[in-house]
């Protein structure tokens, strides 16, 4: 290990940063965690202030390989600069890797584009969020670690705007509802989703926009973010997302490949400066040619 002398007064996690021996204090936090940062040969939390005579010992941070193949993969970028990035992601392909699938997924396609992301060492590098597989539309990506940071308060603190479209089974009769149902892990069939007492507190907004025959255009808003939600709650109040192979029955009829669900709207404050950026994307051809559809049978 190595050694500095302490500064008086600065948190660990700070000096370390500070000092150049992490790059963020994410991966100063790492390296306490480890053991591979002590004071005066002890270790001590993130937050122990340093006294006047301490020595820091360490081994300087080092990037781990990303367990990710990188693969060149198109990526269609609505908007980029040093902090953010902006992706229209089409029908079909998976956020990052999971159960029985490694390949072929924009965690890849990043990896391949970009090499040092915040999270580049797991296989969701500068992902703050995700969209299902089947799931199209605006994905938000991190490039720096303020940008990280920031973007992932932002979501949690739901200052981060996100709105979707989808086609609904049945006619929808409101203008406008409030879905507030908790959502949890189904106990029985564990890949999916449902509404459960003891589950995570989960609201989304509807906005009917579009009344269609047998079916309804509707604009949704996130107030929370749980695992399927949308797909969930609108299976829930009989509603089911056209196209959906999980939730809800009868409602394969237009589509048998995955959900008409489409991330349009991303609004966000910019990492750097604070700006309000609005972001939008168009419905895919597949989507607007079923709607387009319905619209002949009036």
């Amino acid at each position: 290990m190595e050694t500095k002398p302490a500064r008086a007064g600065v948190r660990l996690d700070l000096f370390l940063r500070e000092e150049g021996i992490a790059p963020s204090r994410k991966k100063a936090l790492s390296l306490i965690e480890e053991g591979k940062a002590l004071v005066d040969g002890l270790p001590r939390p993130p937050d122990y202030r340093l006294k006047e005579g301490e020595e820091v010992s360490y081994s300087p941070y080092e990037e781990k390989p990303t367990l990710l193949e990188k693969e060149d993969l198109p990526l269609d970028v609505v908007y980029e600069d040093d902090d953010v990035l902006v992706i229209d992601k089409p029908a079909g392909i998976s956020v990052h890797p999971g159960a029985g699938r490694s390949k072929g997924t924009l965690a890849n396609a990043l990896a391949y584009r970009y090499e040092c992301l915040p999270n580049s060492d797991t296989d969701r590098p500068g992902i703050v969020h995700r969209l299902d597989k089947d799931t199209s539309g605006l994905l938000l990506v991190a490039k720096s670690e303020r940008a990280y940071l920031s973007l992932v308060r932002q979501l949690s603190e739901h200052s981060a705007h996100r709105e979707y479209l989808a086609l609904v089974h049945g006619e929808f009769p409101e203008a406008s509802a409030l879905i507030e149902a908790p959502i949890g892990r189904d106990p029985v069939e564990r890949e999916k989703m449902t509404l459960l007492a003891s589950g995570k507190p989960a609201t989304t907004e509807v906005i009917r926009a579009e009344r269609l025959p047998g079916y309804t255009l509707l604009r949704l808003s996130l107030k929370t973010g749980r695992t399927h939600q949308i797909r969930v709650h609108l299976a829930s109040i009989g509603y089911p997302v056209e196209g959906d192979p999980v939730y809800g029955k009868g409602n394969r009829t237009l589509k048998k490949d995955g959900q008409l669900l489409h991330a349009y709207h991303l609004v966000f404050a910019h990492p750097a400066d604070g700006r309000t950026m609005s972001l939008y994307s168009p419905l895919p051809k597949g989507f607007l040619s079923i709607l387009n559809s319905l619209r002949g049978r009036r």
